[in-house]
């Protein structure tokens, strides 16, 4: 059986999510520290590292609690998006542990599972349906860069809480793939 090497990605590295595959590693310096770091700010402007290559991407969404392993949703300028998750420098054995780990790709989310659903006057549209609706409507605005960290609650890596400020929302569970 032959398994296809997985690569990490260095702090000085030209990084672009096409030439990414799912296993790499990227360090830490790669991946924005916050939503307010536009994803062609320097490196160096944030991290103590030698670089001017701008970042991976834009952070789209991460937990926010304290975990032992991280969890970040990133897009870039193509409209590509990259799943990672890494431990807390705290939690790390290995400094290779604190890497972030690529665990999806693609442009397209596929919604593949939702429960607690909490959305009323649906009319002849299934609850499951306007999910899928709503998960590809939200993924479409990241793409142009809209503010939704309100919107997404809860992220944990490929399932997070859709909520919105009609009082409707939803636990879903997603997966990336290429259209």
């Amino acid at each position: 059986m032959e398994t296809n090497p997985t690569r990490r990605y260095d702090p000085d590295d030209a990084v672009d999510f096409n030439d990414v595959s799912v296993g790499d590693r990227l360090a830490r310096e790669i991946v924005p520290p916050s939503y307010n770091v536009p994803s062609d700010d320097h490196r160096s402007k944030h991290y103590q590292v030698d670089s001017d290559k701008p970042f991976v991407g834009r952070l789209v969404a991460r937990n926010t609690l304290q975990h032992s392993i991280r969890h970040c949703l990133l897009v870039d300028d193509t409209g590509r998006f990259a799943r990672l998750s890494a431990h807390s420098t705290s939690q790390a054995w290995a400094k290779n542990q604190e890497d972030w780990k690529v665990r999806d790709l693609g442009s397209d989310p596929q919604l593949t599972s939702a429960w607690d659903i909490e959305i009323d006057d649906l009319g002849d549209m299934k609850p499951e349906e306007f999910v899928a609706e709503w998960v590809r409507v939200l993924f479409d605005n990241i793409r142009h860069e809209g503010d939704l960290r309100d919107v997404i609650r809860n992220f944990n890596g490929n399932t997070f809480t859709l909520a919105d400020n009609d009082g409707r929302w939803t636990t879903v569970k997603y997966t990336l793939s290429e259209e």
